[in-house]
């Protein structure tokens, strides 16, 4: 039955994956909020506007200039890159063995480490910037094995007419996560400390490791009490290859000459500059530029971030209605998603040094550059399960991989412009916010040439013909237990000649079984 008797198991699974990303973010994020308290920085002395500067605070924030490290800005970037070199390295690894064993408990064992590797911050930071880097990497690591097995469960559990809403709402779960955890790392940093935020968020890691591991099933086929009737109804529209507990081969050589996916790598690598840029270093140039306080910042660094929740939820479900209604083809959606999620935010960034001080403005263009990237989460981050569902995850931590280098360079050349006395200048951060835009305006140019929203041909054709009811196909004569024995594919694809028909869940109960030759 479905959770609660309210909804199907699909949406609890759903809503896991949210989680997971939510508790995900607030464990890599938990160090950009913090270095703003650990680390000391004199404000600035300037009291009134110059050609280049804004005006400095006349109040000390003792946070930034009391912290307990006198570390340098190329240091602070080292910290914020370093996680993104552990990443880089076991996603395509994770994407491998997400096709031979559970992704689910692989997720859980990435989430539950990065707990503690978060637990242990505080502890590496007091005895060297390397140990805290170490650390950053090991956590990189482990956070590497996650991403890549959300696609490949939702490969098997996302029918295609509501892909785009499922897979929406658990991208969503990183936004949601980016705003709790700036604000609360500002509340916990003024009243316990910096350390008591890497204990909040790695004790919260560990927890939802728990209700993980009971609620989650890689499939429905594994799941142990869903409905025949949603069973039937997810199976019957994703096809039973991609349900297999075992993945077909990878055709590599029709993969590596297909234009829509080097279209997704090479987007997934334009716009991931921006994002993790900006992921990384808002909070550094709201402290460095415009001269917020600690609480403050948290507050200011969180809105771009609740803007793109807002825009991924309240747009996620028009995606699935016009597409099922045959307003729009999903190679179109995709495309006109992607492209306006790309160009409006680099619109945003270049406008930003023109605002110069004014900080209301600049805090809208921040929410406009970030909050409207949301848009792009119903074009290429879903893309992936529209032209491969069963290879979705493998396929996308090679592109997320490649896209990862961002994670790490981003802030090493926001550190190189912004170092030394360029850190307070609006031409600095000017370069950093351009350099940026570029890249959204190339993803959209990229994206709108070679994308395409169809199954590719060197995809494994699933098969539309699926079980029924387990007593529907005993009474047909079919034995099941045999065809279990038979098939790698699972026991889901009875023989050919038979033909099940199952209509959508809503009157599923509704299904016969039509034989064209009766078995023997």
């Amino acid at each position: 039955m479905p959770l609660f008797g309210l909804i199907g198991h699909r949406y609890v699974i759903t809503i896991m994956g949210f989680f997971g990303n939510f508790f995900s973010y607030c464990m890599r994020l938990t160090v950009n909020m913090a270095l703003v308290q650990m680390v000391q920085h004199p404000p600035s002395n300037t009291t009134s506007n110059t050609t280049d500067t804004c005006p400095g605070t006349l109040e000390v924030d003792t946070a930034h200039v009391t912290g307990d490290f006198d570390w340098t800005s190329d240091v602070e970037g080292n910290v914020l890159g370093s996680f993104y070199y552990g990443y880089l390295v076991s996603q395509i690894p994770a994407g491998f063995l997400a096709a031979h064993i559970s992704a689910k408990t692989l997720f859980a064992c990435g989430i539950g480490a990065t707990g503690l590797f978060t637990l242990l911050s505080p502890v590496a930071a007091r005895h060297s910037s390397g140990s805290l880097i170490g650390i950053r990497v090991l956590q990189g690591l482990a956070q590497g094995v996650c991403f890549p097995l959300l696609p490949a469960i939702f490969g098997r559990w996302a029918p295609p007419q509501e892909r785009t809403k499922m897979l929406a709402i658990n991208s969503a779960g990183v936004q949601a996560g980016t705003v709790f955890a700036y604000n609360i790392c500002g509340v916990l940093g003024a009243a316990f400390g910096w350390e008591s935020m890497f204990y909040c968020f790695g004790s919260l890691g560990l927890i939802f490791v728990v209700p993980w591991m009971l609620l989650v099933h890689d499939s429905p086929e594994h799941h142990p009490s869903i409905s025949g009737e949603e069973k039937s109804y997810i199976i019957s529209s994703i096809g039973a290859p991609a349900m297999g507990s075992r993945a077909s081969k990878v055709p590599w050589r029709q993969v590596l000459k297909s234009r829509p996916y080097w279209a997704l790598i090479i987007v997934c690598w334009a716009s991931d500059w921006g994002f993790y840029t900006l992921l990384s270093d808002l909070p550094l140039y709201l402290r460095d530029n415009l001269h917020y306080k600690l609480k403050d910042n948290s507050g200011m660094s969180s809105v771009p971030y609740a803007m793109m929740l807002l825009v991924v939820l309240s747009l996620c479900p028009l995606g699935d209605f016009v597409i099922k209604k045959g307003h729009i083809s999903v190679t179109n959606f995709r495309k006109m998603t992607t492209i306006l999620g790309s160009i409006l935010p680099g619109l945003a960034l270049i406008g930003i040094p023109y605002v110069r001080c004014d900080r209301g403005a600049v805090i809208a263009l921040l929410a406009l550059a970030i909050g409207l990237t949301g848009i792009a989460s119903l074009g290429f981050r879903v893309n992936f399960n529209d032209i491969s569902p069963s290879h979705a995850g493998l396929l996308y931590a090679i592109a997320n991989t490649c896209s990862t280098t961002t994670g790490f360079i981003g802030p090493i050349v926001t550190g190189i412009l912004t170092t030394g006395d360029l850190t307070h200048t609006i031409k600095a951060w000017q370069g950093v916010f351009i350099i940026a835009a570029v890249l959204y305006f190339f993803a959209a140019l990229i994206y709108g040439l070679l994308a395409s929203g169809e199954l590719q041909n060197w995809e494994s054709k699933p098969s539309r013909v699926v079980p029924a009811e387990m007593e529907v196909l005993q009474a047909a004569g079919i034995d099941t237990k045999a065809q279990r024995r038979r098939s790698s594919i699972p026991p889901w694809i009875p023989p050919s000649s038979a033909v099940i028909t199952v209509v959508p869940e809503s009157s599923s109960k509704q299904f016969a079984l039509l034989q064209q030759d009766k078995p023997v």
